[in-house]
């Protein structure tokens, strides 16, 4: 997402994961990102359950000027707060929100 817009939300569907046989015990998102001005702007990471929209966010991460720092976000829990299970991996949705002043 490249924005200017402060507010401003994207969401990415993931493929397919095939889990036969596994237990899946945690989602990490891994976000790639970088300012490119002086600004104090910020992102968070945010994590939807594409069945029923529940949401839940990552703190406020602050955004270096040039590309290399990665960002981070790791659910033990599924968006409802229940386990995770194959089919709410397959519908989780991985969305980055922006913060800019």
């Amino acid at each position: 997402m490249y924005t200017s817009t402060n507010g401003a939300v994207d969401y990415y569907a993931l493929s397919t994961l095939d889990l036969t046989g596994k237990q899946p015990v945690a989602v990490a998102a891994w976000v790639q990102a970088w300012k490119n001005d002086a600004s104090a702007s910020q992102l968070r990471v945010k994590l939807r359950d594409g069945d029923n929209g529940s949401v839940v966010n990552s703190g406020w991460f602050g955004l270096p000027t040039s590309q290399g720092d990665l960002r981070y976000f790791v659910r033990t829990s599924n968006c409802g707060g229940g386990s995770w299970t194959a089919t709410n991996i397959d519908n989780l949705q991985i969305g980055i929100e922006a913060n800019i002043p």
